[in-house]
C-alpha cells in the first residue's frame, strides 16, 4: 500500500502525523480518545 500526503509544513524525523476525516465518515471511529471529535458516535456503537 502507497499513502501520499501533501503538507503545508515540513515534516521532521518522528514527527506525529494525524489525519481529519472530517465530519463523515465511512467508519466508526475506535480510538476511545476523551477528546476525539467523533466520541458521540462511538458511545452510540458501543454498549
Amino acid at each position: 500500500m502507497t499513502v501520499v500526503v501533501a503538507t503545508t509544513q515540513k515534516i521532521k524525523h518522528d514527527d506525529e502525523v494525524t489525519m481529519a476525516y472530517g465530519d463523515d465518515l465511512w467508519f466508526v471511529c475506535r480510538c476511545m480518545q476523551d477528546g476525539c471529535r467523533h466520541r458521540s458516535i462511538q458511545d452510540e456503537q458501543d454498549p
